[in-house]
């Protein structure tokens, strides 16, 4: 196995080359500092780009041009990563070695033809794709309710404090989402490839020359570079005393959960001491 990272300019490319897989697997990372305020728009936005795209304008189109692909998997994300909310795509695909000539090629410039050329019209998302990834995010956003894990986890991240980026729900908000339409949902889509730090994750059995070609020739976005910050959200607030809340839901089990903010730890105790450290009391 062997790691080599490649400066592209606006992005860098992280290539992990092994022989142990048959796969291909790609990952594309878009990231900027966490605003309470744009969660909603960054989850919305990871949805309706595998909703279709200019040269696909059907979810049904996109499948079958997937399965000409050797059943390519496709799947993209938004998540909060400490100071950091991240945009991602992600997918796997087959190596040459097993399929045909081009297979990696190809199923690259699927995947960034699908980030580059979204379904657009008159400087808008595609209504019709616009309204299914809209009813999906807030199906899912009303249902967290009903989940008691999620819920308690969330009320206590809130609880713990307001302000921190942990306590923001990563899925979005249902008031944040009423302001959103297919307009400034595709202007976010623009700052997003404008302004975001861009990294791009590829590992298998790989050809570094051909890699860098592909994404050379066919990823060319304008993004300023600049260093990225650390991800631990290091608060400066220590409550001295316990505080409890309890809340009363239809719930058939009770949940407890405890959050609790250690001071002073040094680099080797955050990365690693106090990940043992959790699991031990769960």
């Amino acid at each position: 196995m062997k790691y080599k990272k490649i400066d592209v300019g606006p992005y860098n490319i992280h290539l992990i080359n092994t022989n142990k897989f048959k796969t291909v697997t790609i990952k594309i990372n878009f990231k900027r500092k966490v605003k309470k305020s744009e969660i909603t728009k960054r989850s919305l936005l990871s949805r309706i780009l595998l909703e279709s795209s200019m040269n696909y304008k059907s979810s049904r189109l996109l499948e079958i041009k997937i399965e000409e692909l050797y059943n390519l998997s496709l799947n993209s994300s938004s998540y909060i990563s400490g100071n950091y909310s991240v945009l991602s795509l992600s997918s796997i695909f087959l190596n040459d070695k097993y399929t045909e000539k081009n297979q990696v090629k190809n199923s690259i410039e699927f995947i960034l033809d699908i980030l580059l050329n979204p379904n657009v019209e008159n400087n808008k998302f595609n209504k019709d794709s616009f309204n299914f990834a809209v009813s999906s995010l807030k199906e899912e956003l009303e249902s967290q309710c009903d989940n008691p894990s999620f819920y308690s986890e969330l009320r206590a991240n809130e609880e713990t404090d307001k302000k921190a980026s942990f306590s923001y729900n990563a899925t979005g908000y249902l008031d944040d989402l009423l302001k959103i339409d297919e307009k400034n949902l595709y202007s976010y889509y623009k700052s997003v490839l404008k302004s975001d730090l861009v990294d791009v994750f590829i590992i298998g059995d790989i050809d570094e020359e051909e890699i860098k070609k592909i994404f050379s020739k066919k990823f060319k976005i304008k993004t300023i570079k600049k260093p990225s910050e650390s991800h631990y959200d290091i608060s400066n607030t220590y409550r001295k005393r316990i505080k409890t809340v309890c809340e009363k839901k239809p719930f058939g089990q009770s949940k407890l959960v405890m959050n609790l903010k250690v001071e002073e730890l040094s680099k080797f105790e955050r990365e690693y001491v106090m990940r043992v450290y959790n699991f031990i009391l769960g």
